[in-house]
């Protein structure tokens, strides 16, 4: 029962280390207000993203950088004579799967886009990876960004984690900002580190609709991403359909970066969640994926055919939605682009359909020895057509409940997630549609049990990793464990099981012992107990970040607060012609002076503004011209504009009309819209006399002619 490795794993998986030194700031990236961290001297968003030009703020004057994105032709990779776009790099300290990922790269995107060695390129990437970081969690710029820009991070990052960054690289941001995130996939906030919810805001300055959602893109958070207490973060509309790749690139992410470098595919791909499952087109059963060379305008149907299907590894899937709708059969018309640069009118508007399948792991429990008990689960395991044995759905909580029989007692679990002695246990059904094989393993000889308090712990025995509570038996765990044996026990403090922004400090073990000691097993049942102590660390903080200074009294020089602790959370020094709108996060009113009681990761955010409405740009209307019209008015819809608002178009100052505090209108005209492509419209809601405000812009479309 060695668990040496765990600890180490799970930091591999989450990307999180006790020793992270991280600062969370507030600045504008290409035009747009973003929280980010500074982790290690590094400006990094949403947990891999290296922010290029980062203006922190406070910000002065009205001047705004420019906001750029995969949107705008200037943050592309330029293409060479043969019409194929190039990424020239050299490589300072390799990973170790960074020519795996090179290769397979450029053997997915022969003619379109490849990744070539530096030559006399001014711009171009650095793999510098850090040789002493095992973490597997790596970071990179976004786009093309100018002169040298690194990719970065462990030398252990996976293939999977590297063709992510690359992804980056090309100019794609992650899957689950995209502003129709929430009619697939759930954010359970409950369970996401607070000081990294900005990880999951949408973008939309730089957004354009390349393919349809994906849930199996490479650039999608993996479910447990950010966790903060060990439950899933993501999950999928319905629940436990897979969620990113581990592998390589999806369907969709090789439509979506050909159509991002004008590689715009002709043919339509029905493809599944995972591949290789059956659907029924045009009244044909395939085995996915298969491509089809249909009309414009052309009618098609999509169904998928009834109960569960299975695949190799002992797994089986049930239909979850396809990409376009909810209905396991329905009819699909190939209607052309809008005429964008990505969505040309001469080739279909969506090109890659997918059936997302619902991940069954297939559930069994077994007794050791035999006879000793019973394990229930709860939700019961079901049956499904097509299948057989009993399941459970991927990702879905459950509870183990261990029932000894005579004189038996239970001691440990196999085939779960640690804590392995937790009793009742809660777990979650692994992913990836892999069978869940529990065993509980009862005895009848006395139990040593090592927990903590608050329960959830890692520790050491004699150097192998297990968190609490945990038991050992000699009959289970080896003679090493019969009475009068000697073992050293190690517990961490400060202690971090999960998130960077919660720690608990090492108090005292049950026994007297030191936070490293020897201990002896009696001849009878007995308990170790560390007892610790909780510390969190409240985030507060004004938007805009110069609208007004935040304080929280006590001040603390680590950030850390016992649980507990009430703070006196106050916003000073407003900046000038800005009021406060009210306090969001775990605060709410308008008062400047507020308590806030620290049990838990706390955020208060005091919002400002020039006018008593919240700042917002939400929609151009329209959002796109042809290329070489005469162009019109556009109004830019949003709440909490001032009259002495500003616009920007393509990051110069354009006079407007100011209609009401939800509208001000602009004249785009024949010079604006001479070529294809995107340009960002932005307002400037700074008060008079003013060198703070808010900022926020979209990106507006010129299709071909």
């Amino acid at each position: 029962m060695q668990r040496r490795a765990i600890l180490a794993a799970f930091l591999a998986v989450t990307g999180l280390s006790a020793a992270s030194a991280e600062e969370l700031r507030t600045g504008l990236f290409r035009g747009q207000p973003v929280n980010y961290k500074m982790i290690h001297g590094r400006a990094v968003f949403q947990g891999d993203m290296l922010l290029d030009h980062v203006t922190p703020l406070p910000h002065v004057g009205r001047h705004m950088p420019p906001s750029v994105g995969v949107a705008y032709a200037q943050y592309l990779w330029p293409k060479n004579a043969q019409g194929v776009a190039q990424i020239p790099y050299i490589i300072t300290t390799p990973a170790t799967n960074l020519n795996a990922a090179l290769m397979a790269f450029n053997n997915t995107f022969p003619n379109v886009i490849q990744f070539v060695p530096l030559g006399s390129q001014t711009d171009y990437v650095n793999f510098n990876f850090e040789a002493g970081n095992t973490s597997g969690q790596c970071e990179s710029y976004v786009g093309r960004v100018g002169g040298e820009q690194t990719v970065t991070g462990s030398v252990s990052c996976s293939l999977g984690t590297l063709l992510h960054e690359m992804g980056h690289v090309l100019g794609l941001y992650h899957e689950m900002t995209r502003p129709d995130y929430s009619t697939f996939i759930t954010v359970n906030y409950n369970n996401v580190i607070k000081g990294s919810e900005g990880n999951f805001t949408p973008l939309s300055d730089n957004y354009q609709d390349l393919t349809l959602f994906d849930y199996a893109s490479v650039m999608m958070y993996i479910p447990f991403a950010f966790s903060r207490n060990g439950g899933p973060v993501l999950d999928t509309i319905p629940p436990g359909m897979q969620l990113s790749s581990l592998t390589g690139y999806s369907a969709g992410d090789i439509d979506g970066i050909k159509r991002l470098y004008g590689g715009v595919p002709a043919q339509v791909t029905v493809t599944s969640n995972p591949p290789g499952l059956s659907v029924v087109v045009d009244g044909a059963t395939v085995t996915t994926p298969q491509s089809y060379t249909w009309k414009l305008k052309s009618t098609h149907t999509l169904e998928v055919p009834m109960g569960a299907q299975t695949l190799s590894g002992g797994g089986a899937y049930i239909y979850g939605r396809w990409n376009d709708s909810t209905e396991a059969s329905h009819s699909i018309k190939v209607l052309p682009g809008d005429n964008t640069l990505t969505q040309p009118a001469t080739s279909p508007a969506v090109t890659v359909y997918t059936a997302n399948f619902v991940q069954l792991s297939a559930y069994t429990a077994g007794i050791v020895p035999g006879g000793s008990g019973s394990v229930a689960v709860s939700p019961a395991a079901q049956s499904y057509t097509g299948a057989t044995g009993q399941f459970l759905v991927a990702r879905q909580p459950v509870t183990l409940t261990p029932t000894p029989t005579g004189s038996y007692k239970f001691v440990t679990w196999g085939g779960t997630s640690a804590p392995y002695s937790a009793n009742p246990k809660p777990d979650y059904v692994p992913d990836g549609a892999v069978p869940y094989a529990v065993t509980g393993y009862f005895s009848t000889q006395p139990i040593t049990t090592i927990t903590t308090t608050p329960g959830g712990f890692w520790f050491t025995v004699d150097g192998d990793y297990y968190k609490a509570p945990q038991n050992f038996t000699e009959d289970l765990f080896g003679s090493g464990w019969a009475p009068g044996t000697t073992h050293t026990l190690t517990g961490f403090s400060p202690n971090q099981p999960y998130s960077v922004n919660t720690q608990y400090i090492f108090n005292s073990w049950s026994d007297g012992g030191a936070l490293s000691h020897m201990f002896t097993v009696p001849t009878g049942a007995s308990t170790i107990t560390g007892n610790y102590t909780a510390q969190y660390v409240p985030g507060a903080y004004s938007l805009p970040y110069c609208g007004a200074t935040v304080t929280l009294t006590p001040s603390s020089s680590s950030g850390f607060y016992n649980a507990g602790t009430v703070v006196t959370v106050k916003a000073t020094n407003p900046a000038t012609g800005l009021k406060l709108n009210g306090w969001t996060g775990d605060l709410s009113g308008k008062k400047t002076t507020q308590k806030l009681t620290v049990n838990d990761e706390e955020l208060a955010i005091a919002n400002y503004n020039d006018v008593p409405q919240p700042f917002a740009v939400t929609s151009l209307s329209p959002d796109i011209f042809a290329s070489g019209s005469a162009g019109g008015t556009v109004k830019i819809k949003g709440t909490g504009f001032g009259s002495n608002a500003a616009i920007f178009v393509n990051n110069t100052y354009r006079g407007s009309t100011f209609v009401s505090s939800k509208e001000i209108d602009i004249a785009l005209t024949a010079s604006d819209l001479t070529t294809p492509g995107a340009f960002p419209i932005g307002v400037s809601n700074y008060p008079a006399g003013g060198s703070c405000g808010n900022y926020e812009e979209l990106g507006f479309f010129v299709a071909l002619p």
